[in-house]
């Protein structure tokens, strides 16, 4: 199975991702993650990226599009997976199926996680909390950056919403909720026991 978790910036989709990935035993992907780890180990293309949405702004799909492919490259398709934040727009969910479909593969469902701005931000300010006390610091989430892309995401994610809703793969969940909530209402969502 391959699942989609869509959401703004800092409305816990690694989070949910990653639980769900967890359940069900796959890996899971999260565009911005490969772009900061091929950053740190000093890829080209990465430290583009970064660069760029270090100011708030989606890079280029050519860019992410041969970053996250290159991972999915290394993957079993077969055994599937799930992937966080991407796509972000349109033009990226046709290559995705391009992508998938020339290996006899392809999505699964789309998970939208349903949320605010405010409750983005709320959560981000706690994350931002938590990473300083672990010393860490991420230079894209300033809230600044943060709105940037969250105004970003709110002119493109309608169209690929309808994009996944006309192949009825669409599943919108109230992410207003605790993240134990959330998680159980993507498993229900999906089928998938507890």
């Amino acid at each position: 199975m391959i699942y989609i978790v869509l959401g703004p910036s800092g409305c816990g989709k690694g989070t949910q991702a990653k639980l769900l990935a967890a359940k069900i035993d796959v890996p899971s992907f999260s565009t911005g993650e490969l772009i900061r780890e091929g950053a740190d180990r000093g890829d080209s293309d990465a430290l583009k990226a970064k660069e760029i949405a270090d100011r708030g702004v989606w890079s280029p799909n050519e860019i992410v599009n041969k970053i996250l492919s290159q991972a999915l490259e290394e993957t079993d398709l077969k055994k599937g997976f799930v992937l966080d934040g991407f796509p972000r727009n349109p033009e990226q969910a046709i290559w995705l199926d391009d992508f998938l479909s020339a290996r006899d593969s392809g999505v699964s469902k789309v998970i939208h996680l349903e949320t605010t701005l405010e409750e983005s931000l709320r959560r981000i300010k706690g994350r931002i909390a938590n990473d300083a006390k672990l010393g860490r610091v991420r230079s894209d989430e300033t809230e600044e950056a943060i709105k940037g892309r969250f105004e970003s995401y709110s002119k493109t994610i309608q169209p690929i919403k309808d994009y996944y809703q006309k192949q009825g793969k669409l599943v919108l969940v109230n992410n207003l909720q605790p993240i134990a909530a959330v998680q159980d209402e993507i498993r229900q969502k999906l089928g998938i026991t507890p």
